[in-house]
């Protein structure tokens, strides 16, 4: 894949359609060359500047993945912000939907593999062979981030490899694990039974709005979003890590297609789903790997997105994972949130064999390893589905 051309957006932008306005709240993204000198106090000074301009206040700055900054103010107000000479655009914050729990099934699984999504990936073409073969690689210098609902850690499919690191969501930090999507996604990526990468370390940022607050809003804001980005390139830079994170939301706001595009430029990869609407995936994060889900027959699941902007398909059919009932919990579920994860993993173990590759050149490898020719109904997607060697 290559990064998206074309021009960049520019005035006020309103929240895609589906996803819930936040009253009173923008998130205003500054031009490149419009901040010089120290990203983080240019950031303070020049947010600061410009919503004393235009009567604006101030919530928090953004720098490391673009200069940003969240600020109340009126449609007005943003309106005219928006076409200040420094400005890049403004949208306002909006709420996307929390990610459909197509769970079908709970019961502990003692086949192997531990999902057919597994024993695909390692092979070009069905009948499936009853086996999973990863390349032995030490994944240490890797680290698996999933944006998501909380992770339960403590589950024995991550073996003490995965941690809560971050409560970015906008509410109080009060660990509750109160839906088991982002523990599916952790043991897809890094499960003992269920993983792509059985050996990498998993750092939990959680957006889910309803996952401290056990309230009735649900979904994951923009700002939430933006925050785990700056987040993890902060963490990756401080402990000299190689960075793979997996967004199961999906999202279709500019300030996180911006975030992440900035994001990969400093040697972050990204997975994002392509959403469960059967609808084009395009204008989605379209500088991530965007995946397409496929069944056990390898068709196209009827519910995924589509469309030029996928970049691969994966496994997303009935795929069995991590639960959260108890230490052993498995849970079978569908999606593209499900498809995702498994290449996410495979980024893992790409960049734990190829170290000095940057995030771009590890996103291209994926999707041209990936198995041409397979997948049955892509309805304008690439056809490729994910290929793992597991020399």
């Amino acid at each position: 894949m290559t990064p998206p051309a074309g021009p960049r957006p520019h005035g006020l932008l309103r929240p895609a359609p589906g996803d819930t306005p936040i009253e009173g709240e923008y998130l205003v993204t500054m031009r490149p060359d419009a901040v010089r000198g120290d990203p983080e106090r240019a950031s303070v000074e020049a947010a600061g500047a410009l919503a004393g301009r235009y009567g604006a206040q101030v919530q928090e700055t953004y720098h490391r993945t673009g200069v940003a900054f969240l600020a109340v103010m009126d449609a007005g107000q943003a309106a005219q912000m928006a076409e200040d000479p420094q400005v890049e655009f403004v949208e306002q914050n909006a709420a996307t939907p929390a990610p459909e729990e197509l769970t079908d099934e709970r019961a502990t699984v003692t086949t192997s593999p531990g999902s057919w999504g597994l024993d695909r990936i390692d092979q070009r073409h069905l009948p499936l062979d009853g086996a999973f073969s990863p390349p032995a690689v030490d994944t240490s210098t890797v680290t698996a981030y999933v944006v998501d609902s909380k992770v339960y850690t403590g589950h024995q499919e991550f073996g003490g490899r995965a941690e809560f690191a971050a409560e970015v969501s906008g509410y109080p930090n009060e660990y509750q694990v109160c839906t088991s999507h982002g523990t599916h996604v952790a043991g897809t990526i890094a499960g003992r039974t269920f993983g792509v990468a059985p050996t990498v370390r998993i750092k939990s940022l959680n957006i889910d709005r309803a996952c401290p607050s056990g309230g009735a809003e649900t979904g994951a804001t923009y700002a939430a979003m933006k925050r785990a980005a700056e987040w993890i390139d902060a963490d990756a830079e401080r402990t000299g890590t190689l960075a793979v994170v997996n967004l199961s939301y999906g999202t279709r706001s500019a300030t996180i297609h911006d975030a992440i595009r900035n994001s990969v430029n400093r040697n972050t990869v990204w997975t994002v789903s392509a959403g469960n609407d059967d609808e084009d995936a395009g204008n989605r994060a379209t500088a991530a790997l965007i995946v397409a889900a496929s069944d056990d027959s390898d068709t196209r699941r009827p519910s995924s997105g589509w469309g030029p902007d996928v970049d691969l398909f994966a496994p997303g059919d009935r795929i069995w994972s991590a639960g959260i009932g108890a230490p052993d919990a498995t849970e079978r579920k569908s999606g593209t949130s499900m498809a995702a994860p498994h290449v996410a993993g495979a980024a893992v173990l790409y960049r734990a064999q190829h170290p000095e590759a940057s995030a771009q050149e590890v996103m291209d490898a994926i999707t041209a390893q990936a198995t041409p020719g397979v997948v049955q109904d892509p309805k304008g997607s690439p056809d490729r589905l994910l290929y793992v060697d597991p020399r």
